[in-house]
């Protein structure tokens, strides 16, 4: 298996994973840059499990996606955690 790393810009040394201090992720925009970077670009989540920006936040292991902050949390704080789209929302979704 091929282990792919990341370039830590706190240390300028090249990781398997991006350190916690400072608060660093791993990002891959699919053109060869593989960095770790503080806040992840686009609609994609900082996930703290892996230390990598994703689009999906584990919600087997309780995360969801906080728009707000772009970071999967435990706790949706001001708005309510839905299972069906594993995304903090501010009105929970209606079924038919």
């Amino acid at each position: 298996m091929t282990t792919q790393q990341y370039g830590d810009t706190s240390t300028n040394y090249c990781v398997n994973q991006c350190p916690m201090i400072p608060d660093l992720y791993g990002q891959d925009l699919n053109d060869g840059n593989r960095t770790c970077v503080s806040s992840c670009n686009g609609s994609f989540f900082a996930d703290p499990l892996t230390r990598t920006c994703v689009q999906f936040c584990n919600i087997t292991a309780g995360y969801y996606g906080d728009t707000s902050t772009w970071r999967c949390v435990l706790d949706c704080n001001t708005s309510f955690a839905d299972s069906t789209t594993g995304k903090c929302v501010n009105t929970c979704p209606t079924f038919p």
